[in-house]
């Protein structure tokens, strides 16, 4: 678990990377004045959709110059990349662990997350962003439509991408859809990412800064997932004990306190009625805090 020590803050490698990306496929998808600012936006954050592969991820992985921890996991067998993890005891025993590797941690701005994280930032995100619309359309609010999207995220995650799949509902996966459709919406917000140049093409207006969506809930160790009962008791729990001693780390400390300094998103407050009215399942017990004391 990635609490105990520091990563150098990639928050400029990674935001090259990120409006790389943005700017080649929006001038391969060459759109021209016919389209609208969210006409374009849709179409880009399809371009970037896909349950195997995510170029932002696979080109943070490739980056010579980022600081990952793990480094070097790419090279691993996906068994081996579970290894000290939280993972480690249900990864031998369980057909999907052996299917997908686990990914490397980054420092961007002082959150920590795990490079799959892109992927729901990016590809959910999208969705997120395509069911907010949808919704807004039918004649939703803007915090009914929000909901709509969050809901839809949940039945993914319950669904054979989560639950049924890995045995782990990830509700900092769910932070990174939310906070995707935050980013799309910005698109054509107040001051766009997207605009019309001279020649009626849409170009990029300005660069994203990717740390101004990133909050502490998109890291794992400070927003746990919630686990299968069987899983969790035999396996999970064990391997997560053994980093009770990382809690009295100075770095871990220093850490939570620059974490709580953040406000709420409207996903983790929504997501927490749903927890008090037993919608969903708790993450509470599934916490390293509840299992070392």
């Amino acid at each position: 678990m990635s609490m105990d020590f520091d990563l150098k803050d990639m928050k400029v490698e990674v935001n090259k990377v990120v409006n790389d990306l943005y700017k080649s496929h929006l001038k391969k998808l060459n759109l021209n004045s016919r389209y609208s600012c969210q006409k374009v936006a849709l179409k880009l954050g399809k371009s970037f959709l896909g349950l195997n592969y995510n170029p932002l991820k696979d080109n943070l992985l490739d980056h010579k110059g980022l600081v990952l921890y793990p480094s070097g996991i790419k090279s691993l067998k996906k068994l081996e990349s579970y290894k000290g993890s939280i993972y480690e005891g249900v990864s031998q025993k369980h057909l999907y662990f052996k299917m997908v590797s686990l990914d490397p941690v980054v420092n961007i701005k002082g959150i920590y997350l795990s490079l799959d994280k892109f992927v729901h930032f990016q590809g959910s995100g999208y969705v997120y962003f395509k069911k907010y619309l949808k919704a807004v359309k039918r004649g939703a609010s803007h915090q009914e439509a929000m909901e709509k999207a969050i809901r839809w995220g949940l039945s993914m995650e319950k669904g054979i991408l989560g639950l049924k799949g890995s045995g782990v509902l990830s509700f900092a996966d769910l932070e990174a859809n939310f906070q995707g459709m935050v980013m799309y919406m910005d698109f054509c917000g107040p001051k766009p990412y997207i605009e019309k140049n001279r020649d009626g093409q849409w170009v990029m207006a300005r660069e994203i800064d990717i740390s101004d969506y990133l909050t502490p809930n998109m890291d794992e160790v400070f927003n746990p997932s919630y686990h299968l009962p069987k899983r969790w008791k035999k396996y999970i729990k064990k391997d997560m004990a053994k980093n009770c001693y990382k809690l009295g780390s100075k770095t871990y400390i220093k850490r939570k306190q620059f974490y709580q300094s953040f406000e709420e998103s409207y996903n983790q407050s929504f997501l927490a009625s749903l927890k008090t009215n037993q919608k969903i399942p708790t993450n509470l017990d599934h916490s390293l805090d509840r299992v070392c004391y």
